[in-house]
Formats: C-alpha cells, structure tokens, sequence
C-alpha cells in the first residue's frame, strides 16, 4: 500500500500517506455484496488532506463488470474511490476516463476525477475505437477463440462456415488487425497463412469492441417453431451450470433464419413461446450440442445478478479470458 500512495502522490504531484482502513473496510463490509467486497483488496490513503478508497481489483475483469463493481464500492464508501490497477489497456482505460473512475496503476499512470491529470502524458493520445466487424469477422474471431492455442487456417474456416476462400483469407486478417493475433507461414507448401492466439486476454477484450453488440433484435416465436435453434443467454449458461433455468427459453438464430418465422405480439406471449435473440452472425457452425459457443453465451446474458456472474465463472472454468467479454 505504501507503494501504491507513492505512486499516487508522485503522479499527481502531491504527498500522499497511507492511512489506517480498518474501520472504512469494515463498513464496506455491512455495505456491498459479498461479490463487490471479494473482488477487490482494500486500503485508505490521504490526498491533499482527502481520504480516498483504493480498491486493487484480485483478478482481471471485464471493464464494464469492472466499473460497476466500482460503481458498488463508490455509492457505498464515504470516500471517493480510486482503482489500483497492475496496468491498463488503452480500452480499459478509455472505459474508466469515460464513466470519470479514478484509477492509478503500477507503471506511474494516474487519474483522480477533480485532479484531471493522467500521467505520463504522451499517453493522452485519443483511443479511436475500432472499426466495426460483420458477420464473417464474427464468426472467425469465435473460430479463433474455439482454437486457443492451436493453430488455424482459412481453409479450416471455409469448412466450418462455408463461407468463400477469399472470405475466410480477408476475415481472418480483419480480425488480427484489431485483436492480437500471431501469424506464420507453413503449410505443405509453405506459404499457407497460420493463425494463433497467444494472448487470449488481449485478444478477447481488444476484440469484443470490434465485435459490437451480438444481438441485432429480439422477438417471440412459438416454442416448437424454434425448437431446433441453439439455446443461447440464460438458457444456454443453465445447461452449463447449477443455475436455475430462466421461465421462458432463449434461442438464437441467424437474421437469416428469422426472416421465416412467425412473429408472437410480445404482449401475448405465454409459455408456449420462446424469446428469440436474432443475432448479427450465424451462430450455427459453433453450436456446442443444443447450446451456443460460450462466447456467445456470455455476451447474451444478462450479468447484472451476482448469481448469473457466479454461473458464468462455473460455466467458464478452465477459459478465464471469455470472462473479459
């Protein structure tokens, strides 16, 4: 701790000394849920006469579980609340300036909202978001992340999509543009194009900006008119772990394949429907089962329950970097 306030107050070009937490942590305790006070490692250091709340994240997580775990902390918390991060992302970092999150991290860089100084400097360069993916950089990116580790080619890609040579070739280098992808030469021939992930972390959470929003719409649909899609969201994590399955079963299917269903009026939805999630890409070649890939899964449900977090770390065991998602 005493290291972190250092950094802080050199940062921020004031002296900053550490400060007894007991009775701020013991608060927070009575305060929070079990999940927001066991993600973080607490301590309390002064500021220009200011108490401030550092709260060192145990694990990486996804920026927006990230933020609202924070969000938690703050409401909370009489002091304002400071993130101590090992280092930060520009995309990470990009999510804490915007929602004005206070972070400061081991390499010197730091921002207290009231302050409005980030440090170094030459990191203030403005963080362009990245182009948007269609639906083949979708569906090679979820190809990458179902070989982790291993090696993959666009003729691999083809077969399971069924999309062009060119298609699969263009999609794969879209992707490793944006997301940290390793790329040799190999092959029979020695000049076919292989494809790697090295840094899961990376490539998940540089590679989920590009990917955008999977869920283009929803609709109802008779259940047994949908009885052959994969289930996705709550339904899928259910079949994947011991949480309870949700009252109205979700699937997923193309937007290809809802344009030949029956739209149900939401308002006379029953039992005997189900809620459709019609998707920017085609989620079929990747079914898992009856259950769509797990990254698909974990973009479609709804992480705001403790319980659904507690579920997808369940249903994730042994893929932590799909937790970035």
């Amino acid at each position: 701790m005493d290291d972190i306030a250092k950094r802080l107050g050199e940062a921020l070009g004031a002296d900053c000394d550490v400060m007894p937490a007991d009775v701020a942590v013991a608060s927070l305790r009575q305060s929070v849920s079990m999940l927001a006070y066991a993600t973080f490692d607490f301590g309390l250091v002064e500021l220009l006469g200011e108490g401030i709340l550092l709260a060192r994240p145990r694990e990486d997580l996804a920026p927006a579980r990230l933020v609202r775990l924070l969000d938690e902390v703050d409401a909370a918390s009489p002091h304002p609340v400071v993130c101590s991060l090992r280092s930060v992302t520009p995309y990470l970092r990009d999510a804490l300036l915007r929602e004005r999150r206070g972070f400061v991290t081991d390499d010197g860089q730091a921002y207290v909202p009231g302050f409005l100084r980030l440090v170094p400097k030459r990191r203030l360069k403005p963080v362009l978001a990245p182009e948007s993916w269609g639906p083949a950089e979708r569906q090679a990116f979820i190809y990458l992340l179902c070989h982790v580790g291993g090696e993959v080619t666009s003729a691999g890609l083809r077969e399971v999509t069924g999309m062009s040579a060119t298609s699969a070739a263009r999609a794969l280098a879209k992707v490793a543009a944006t997301a940290p992808v390793e790329r040799s030469v190999g092959g029979p021939t020695g000049r076919t194009n292989v494809w790697r992930v090295a840094d899961a972390m990376s490539f998940v959470e540089r590679g989920t900006a590009a990917f955008g929003d999977p869920v283009r719409r929803r609709l109802f649909a008779e259940a047994t008119e949908v009885e052959g899609m994969p289930l996705t969201g709550l339904s899928a994590l259910a079949n994947r772990s011991l949480l309870v399955p949700p009252g109205k079963e979700q699937r997923a299917c193309s937007v290809a394949r809802a344009k030949g269903l029956h739209a149900v009026d939401p308002y006379e939805a029953d039992t005997t429907t189900s809620e459709v999630l019609v998707l920017s890409y085609d989620p079929a070649p990747f079914v898992d089962g009856k259950l769509v890939d797990l990254y698909t899964m974990v973009r479609t449900v709804d992480r705001a329950d403790e319980r659904v977090d507690s579920a997808v770390d369940e249903a994730t065991e042994g893929c932590p970097w799909l937790r970035m998602a």
